[in-house]
């Protein structure tokens, strides 16, 4: 999803590597998967030149203090791999939106469990970070352009985090249909940084305001009701 939107873009005037390959479903427990990843990510990072910029992208529930998933700690050594070159970029993202057959990310399983009706569990204090993939591309090519925070960590995220309730309403609307949720005293929220990333969308014209979510579930979910 991150490369196909990324290859919607002018090349970068850098020379640079996207390494957008990941494990599909973050709450899986399969060693191979992410065994998979690793040795991609070793091979590629021994193919490239070293004066080639290598970009890795990663996920912000890295600042989840109360996760200690699989998945996380995947992240943060594949990070630790990326970091050990002279010109890299590591981009930790929220949960990204955009046209996938991926039934594990957040608003494709809510869309589903509504569709499907299924009930859902829904944690009352999980807040999540939506944000656009085409906006994701833009923002990083951007920031790679511009050679800023080379060798560095950055955050490419939407300022506003939503709680899980609030995009199972939008996904209703969006699908016009009902959902089935039971809402559990639970789930966590982090503050994710986005100064760098907030300056590049400014620049490139994007912008984050209180109906960013809503419009972007319906860029991606909307389904007019038929009479």
């Amino acid at each position: 999803m991150i490369g196909s939107a990324l290859s919607r873009l002018e090349k970068s005037p850098v020379k640079v590597c996207h390494f957008a390959s990941g494990v599909s479903n973050s709450s899986s427990c399969n060693p191979s998967e992410y065994e998979r990843e690793k040795n991609l990510l070793k091979q590629k990072l021994s193919e490239i030149d070293k004066d080639v910029v290598f970009v890795y992208y990663s996920t912000c529930s890295v600042y989840d203090e109360q996760s200690e998933s699989i998945y996380k700690k995947h992240k943060l050594e594949m990070e630790e791999l990326v970091s050990g070159r002279k010109f890299f970029h590591i981009f930790r993202l929220p949960q990204v939106v955009g046209v996938s057959r991926n039934k594990f990310t957040l608003t494709n399983y809510l869309r589903d469990c509504i569709i499907e009706e299924r009930l859902i569990s829904i944690q009352t204090r999980a807040m999540r970070n939506l944000i656009d993939v085409e906006h994701v591309a833009i923002i990083a090519n951007s920031i790679i352009s511009n050679q800023d925070s080379v060798g560095r960590f950055c955050n490419i995220a939407n300022p506003i985090s939503v709680g899980v309730l609030e995009i199972v309403f939008l996904l209703e609307c969006a699908l016009s249909k009902r959902s089935r949720y039971v809402l559990v005293d639970a789930g966590s929220s982090y503050p994710i940084d986005v100064t760098i990333a907030s300056k590049h969308a400014k620049l490139m014209g994007v912008e984050f305001d209180g109906s960013y979510v809503k419009n972007l579930i319906d860029k991606y979910y909307f389904h007019p009701k038929v009479a």
